[in-house]
């Protein structure tokens, strides 16, 4: 096929291009969001952080930095703060709530919700 188009659930399109007919072909999504602490607990202290890294790409699968990103908690306890660009990356930094409980973040790449909304335990 002269060009495969995937779209994954988190809403990365992907191009592969000069595909072989005939063969098994593994294709892996490109990392679009991470969250440290890869655990996703946190003490519900008011102050412990996490971090939200957004890696906007293109279909070739390199980043897209142009592109607008924005975050927030969209259920239970906690803040984000507005994402800011580290290089690489959109970082967001997630702050806890006092009270314990869970959080779901949503996330926006171009006015368009990530298919994929992380959730954070504050314990």
């Amino acid at each position: 096929a002269a060009t495969v188009r995937v779209r994954w659930p988190s809403g990365v399109v992907q191009e592969l291009h000069d595909v072989a007919a005939g063969t098994l072909h593994v294709v892996e999504e490109p990392p679009l969001l991470a969250l440290t602490p890869a655990s996703r607990h946190l003490p519900a202290d008011g102050r412990s952080t996490a971090t939200l890294l957004v890696t906007p790409r293109q279909p070739d699968g390199s980043v897209r930095m142009g592109a607008t990103v924005t975050a927030r908690v969209a259920h239970g306890g906690g803040t984000a703060a507005a994402p800011r660009w580290n290089g690489s990356a959109w970082e967001v930094t997630i702050t806890a709530p006092a009270t314990a409980g869970s959080s779901v973040v949503e996330v926006q790449v171009d006015g368009v919700a990530v298919g994929v909304r992380p959730r954070l335990w504050w314990d």
